[in-house]
């Protein structure tokens, strides 16, 4: 998959530049058994083919469809002036010539049936015939391009083919125009004159209409792939017309792959997908002090039926327990599989204890200050006892002496409670 960037492309009238081409002409010699070893080539599986090409010598450019015996490179005999051609027995080739200015020819090697022999070719340039019907060879890029050749300037339909290589002698000499079209490409048209014995051969290549996309994905880290080759996430570019797959992985969500296709219309399409989680199951341990407490994952409380959790996503979650005999717990945990048993040495749960230290802390206070109280009853009564002996009147001994004795009474009653309170805290 190519992607490619907008380019605007103006054709000019290929008129002004198209040149006619030579041709060559191909003869094949009597074919000849092939004695001995050729240069360390057994006979029994070697194909000699000579080109004898006086005009074109070393320039003349050779290439096989086939390919040629390994280390035995086509070369060049300026004594000879041969081409040496060196092929595998009991394989039909096609080698293809060229030179400057002439049309490519294709000559077919095929497999002698007499055994390992010696074939020759002469290849000279084919004399023009003034009075022949011009020729025309159209080859295209994409193949299957559709090619309609009109007459000018009567506007004449001479042709119409669908061909990824197309040749024709039919036409006579005259200036023609040439359509050039394909589904998901821009159009070519261009002009030709046609003179008689000549030789046109014209390559075309049609640029792709292209189209802006825009992809993102939910993750955003996504791995994609489009039409099997990687890009990036997030995707902005330009991508021909056509049918595309795109496929995303990510580690704890679903593949997903989907089909879209890119048309003529808005220049920028924008699609936007999101990926499905894996989902787990979680199975906690039968730990009595989790009766009762409240767990939750990455902070959202989730609901327990008969110890497990359901529907919790892949990936390493967070988890919480809550429960007011409890300290607070929170740990981590990996999710990679569809039912997670959670050990029992996972959850260090503690009690708390932070309301019996504190009770034990109000429970000393009370005591110190009933105490205290105490001891301030103790030394009113005696102040009062002291005011009470120097009272001038009986009214105001009266009063002192009731007041001596409620202390008296109400100091022991606190000293109680303060030793009460103090003591508690050693019980527990």
């Amino acid at each position: 998959m190519k992607i490619k960037f907008l380019i605007l492309i103006f054709f000019l009238p290929l008129a002004a530049f198209a040149q006619s081409k030579k041709i060559f002409e191909v003869t094949k010699d009597e074919s000849q058994l092939l004695q001995g070893d050729f240069e360390g080539v057994g006979q029994d599986s070697l194909l000699l083919v000579l080109l004898y090409a006086p005009d074109f010598g070393a320039g003349l450019k050779i290439k096989s469809t086939k390919g040629w015996i390994r280390g035995k490179e086509p070369r060049y005999d300026n004594d000879t002036r041969n081409w040496e051609l060196f092929f595998r027995l009991n394989t039909t080739n096609e080698v293809n010539i060229n030179f400057s200015d002439f049309q490519q020819e294709t000559i077919i090697i095929e497999n002698p049936s007499e055994g390992p022999r010696i074939i020759s070719y002469n290849v000279f340039e084919k004399e023009k015939d003034p009075n022949a019907n011009p020729v025309l060879v159209i080859n295209s890029d994409p193949s299957e391009a559709s090619i309609l050749i009109e007459s000018i300037p009567q506007g004449k339909i001479i042709l119409s083919e669908k061909e990824t290589r197309f040749e024709t002698k039919n036409l006579l000499a005259d200036s023609v125009r040439i359509h050039l079209e394909k589904e998901g490409f821009y159009k070519i048209d261009t002009t030709l004159y046609l003179k008689k014995g000549e030789v046109y051969s014209l390559d075309f290549k049609l640029d792709p209409i292209v189209k802006e996309l825009e992809i993102k994905t939910k993750p955003i880290d996504a791995a994609l792939l489009l039409n099997g080759e990687p890009i990036i996430n997030p995707f902005f570019g330009t991508l021909s017309l056509g049918t595309y797959n795109l496929t995303m992985t990510r580690k704890f969500f679903h593949d997903k792959t989907v089909a879209f296709d890119l048309t003529e219309g808005d220049s920028l399409k924008i699609l936007n997908f999101e990926m499905d989680p894996k989902l787990s199951s979680i199975t906690l341990p039968p730990l009595p002090k989790l009766d009762g407490a409240r767990v939750f994952i990455d902070g959202v409380q989730s609901p327990i039926v008969n110890g497990v959790i359901k529907e919790v996503a892949f990936g390493t979650r967070t988890i919480m327990v809550e429960k007011r005999s409890l300290k607070p717990f929170s740990d981590s945990l990996l999710v990679d599989k569809e039912n997670v048993v959670i050990p029992v040495e996972f959850f260090t749960l503690e009690n708390n204890d932070l309301g019996e230290k504190t009770a034990k802390k109000i429970s000393l206070g009370l005591g110190f200050g009933a105490i205290g109280t105490g001891l301030y009853l103790m030394q009113s009564a005696n102040k009062n006892y002291a005011a009470y002996q120097k009272a001038n009147t009986s009214t105001e001994a009266a009063s002192l002496r009731k007041q001596v004795e409620s202390a008296d009474q109400l100091a022991p009653i606190v000293f109680g409670l303060g030793g009460l309170f103090i003591g508690i805290q050693f019980l527990f």
